[in-house]
């Protein structure tokens, strides 16, 4: 589904706007789907989606209503009005689904993306106008965006993969979040969150453990059934562990039309083939094993290609070979996950759990009991998790403290990784528990699983454990609950245990895939070693090529982290090459502008730097850019500056450069000082 929205700001005229939208309509080649003074909205035509009575808004992706759990396929005039006035909170309480929203109203447009965010939505400011579209190719074939790469994303990608920030890998390109709202009024933008997990998670009691299963079970039940609806039938990928499992005997609660696809690997840890077969012997499906094969994975070619920012998941290709052979021949039309079933159903590994109940009871039986649990759980001793609780609970903030990753990354860009407002799912509020604040962590970390599947150009991907009914449930069990007994994830299991084998509910250990990344790493080291040595990141000053070719010289066996960290950077490689074959530069983040309306800092610099030789870079023209401080420590890849005497090529050593850079910072902000237009 592709879309395209464009709402006129303040700095725009009507007939500015007219004109504009006319240009884009042509260059685009997306239908019209309504128009007016301030807004105009432009779809692929036989998008799937709902159109609100009047062209007063519409709904692209897939609806349920949330009592019945029914697709919906048209909206009467009482709900639409019911959606409009309540500016779409009705759609997040009423319903729920995969899509994305737009409501209009006179002088005013209303933007909602639901709170799962299977519909991604980027927005950029352009042209007196805010765009928003579906995809970057929409801005990229429009003109609306020009492809410039901010390289301050880049290092703080490669120092924690799995946290995503609003702002994309391009310049002026930014993500609405999910559950965001976007309102233009007037010309005039407003952001807030219609929908947080805060909402449901601040408020986790300890209700009759009875109820907690039969909710979790009917709830999961339903959302399965709810997508099964949509396709006529289905390959789901059932490695044998507890979450594609409770997928498994959802499908088969809800009479869905089934079959199951389990991969397994060089090694018995990757094989799970036994758990796999007797989960669906036991409903009564087929089976279908398949072995992972390393020549369908080309470390060249980045899977996130399309996307605004690398997933650092290009081994997926083998997975995605592998389920179309298999679709081919059983006539599937969509391919269903058991993904996220760790997140939504807490599988914490800390003392969390202890700290929370801490906080709720204050010392008792109950606190005891769940450090016992943690205790089973993680190995450590009661001790070890009845202390780490209380100074947990009573000595330390409630936040979740983001782990960073720097391996093979220079020494340079170590510092301190605060970004404690990143994303406001990350902001603890007073009511907050120190538990809840890591479950909802968990779901933030699993957004990257959900996009870059290959599979989906020949059937929708779907993953039901992540289905907002569902989640909103777990949301509401507080941490303790999830670890009673040491079985984590054990309301799952109870709520599951009469629908499933009793090995694999009871079961403790989990099937590992990493001897398939191993066997890949191991078998493409020279690929490795000439793709990183030779490309984008190494030339740019973001990675310490010197360590990463000293782990490719090893001859020891691949252990610990070291080879998955490496690939994951090959993979942000392959991005990042891709995006310069599309004439992708990297380039300054916008100024930001003070109250008198002059920029931070005044620099005359290269527009653009070409990045599709990194062993000759292309420079065109020299032009005044603007960038403010932040920018400043962004500039640790090769871009030459030049300010009078200084310039700068990619072989200047970094510190020098960097110390030559932090001195005219300092001039300059000096001197706009003087003239008294800033205040550093």
């Amino acid at each position: 589904m592709r879309f395209l929205v464009l709402l006129r700001l303040t700095t725009s005229s009507a007939e500015d706007f007219a004109h504009l939208v006319a240009c884009v309509h042509d260059r685009s080649g997306l239908a019209l789907l309504g128009q007016a003074e301030h807004y105009a909205v432009l779809a692929e035509s036989g998008s799937p989606g709902l159109e609100l009575p009047n062209a007063s808004g519409w709904i692209f992706g897939t609806l349920f209503d949330r009592q019945r759990n029914m697709h919906i396929d048209a909206i009467c005039p009482e709900v639409a009005l019911l959606i409009q006035r309540s500016h779409g909170q009705s759609l997040l309480t009423d319903f729920w689904g995969s899509y994305f929203a737009i409501l209009a109203r006179p002088n005013a447009v209303t933007l909602l993306r639901d709170p799962m965010g299977q519909v991604p939505g980027y927005y950029l400011e352009a042209s007196g106008v805010l765009a928003m579209a579906s995809d970057v190719d929409v801005l990229l074939e429009t003109e609306l965006l020009r492809p410039a790469l901010d390289p301050s994303y880049i290092t703080r990608h490669l120092r924690a993969i799995s946290l995503r920030p609003p702002r994309t890998a391009f310049i002026g390109l930014t993500e609405l979040l999910r559950g965001e709202r976007l309102t233009i009024t007037d010309g005039r933008p407003a952001f807030d969150s219609a929908w947080t997990p805060w909402r449901f998670a601040e408020y986790a009691r300890d209700e009759p453990r009875g109820w907690q299963v039969t909710d979790l079970r009917d709830a999961a039940i339903h959302c399965a059934g709810a997508w099964s609806g949509r396709h006529s039938r289905i390959l789901l990928d059932l490695s044998g562990g507890l979450d594609s499992s409770i997928v498994a005997a959802c499908l088969s609660s809800a009479g869905a039309r089934f079959d199951c696809l389990s991969f397994r690997t060089s090694q018995a840890s990757g094989d799970e083939r036994h758990f796999a077969h007797a989960v669906a012997d036991h409903l009564g499906v087929r089976c279908f094993d398949r072995s992972l094969d390393l020549a369908d994975v080309d470390l060249t070619r980045s899977v996130a290609a399309h996307l605004p920012r690398p997933t650092a998941r290009s081994f997926t290709q083998a997975w995605d070979a592998a389920a179309l052979r298999v679709a081919a021949g059983t006539g599937a039309d969509g391919f269903f996950n058991g993904a996220g079933g760790d997140n939504v159903f807490c599988s914490l590994q800390s003392v969390a759990p202890v700290a929370d109940r801490l906080r709720v009871e204050g010392i008792g039986m109950g606190a005891i009991q769940t450090a016992l649990d943690v205790s089973a759980l993680t190995g450590c001793s009661f001790v070890t998790a009845f202390t780490h609780g209380i100074r947990r609970a009573y000595f330390m903030p409630p936040g979740y403290r983001w782990r960073s990753v720097d391996m093979f990354l220079p020494k340079e860009a170590r510092e301190p990784f605060i970004e404690p407002n990143v994303h406001p799912w990350l902001q603890v509020p007073d009511r907050g528990l120190i538990g809840s604040a890591a479950h909802i962590a968990m779901l933030l970390q699993i957004e990257n699983h959900l996009e870059a599947f290959e599979r989906a150009s020949a059937g929708a991907m779907r993953f039901p454990l992540l289905s907002q009914p569902l989640v909103e449930m777990c949301l509401r069990i507080p941490s303790w609950n999830w670890c009673r007994d040491g079985l984590n994830r054990n309301v799952a299991r109870e709520a599951f245990s009469r629908l499933l084998p009793k090995t694999l509910i009871n079961r403790r250990d989990k099937g590992r895939p990493e001897s398939f990344l191993v066997d890949l790493f191991e078998s493409r080291r020279e690929e490795i070693r000439a793709m990183l040595g030779s490309g984008i990141l190494a030339g740019a000053g973001f990675i310490d090529i010197g360590a990463i070719c000293a782990a490719l010289d090893d001859p020891a066996p691949s252990r610990g982290l070291a080879y998955s960290r490496i690939l994951r950077i090959v993979d942000v490689e392959a991005w990042l090459q891709h995006w310069s074959r599309r004439g992708a530069s990297f380039g300054c983040r916008p100024a930001k502008v003070g109250a008198q309306g002059v920029p931070a800092l005044i620099l005359v610099a290269f527009e653009r730097i070409g990045i599709r030789s990194p062993q000759q870079p292309e420079v065109e023209p020299v032009k005044v850019a603007l960038i403010d401080c932040e920018a400043m420590r962004g500039l640790r890849f090769y871009m030459p500056l030049v300010r009078k005497h200084v310039h700068f090529d990619r072989f200047f050593p970094f510190a020098q450069r960097a110390k030559t850079l932090q001195g005219e910072q300092i001039l300059i902000a000096r001197q706009l000082k003087q003239q008294r237009r800033i205040d550093p």
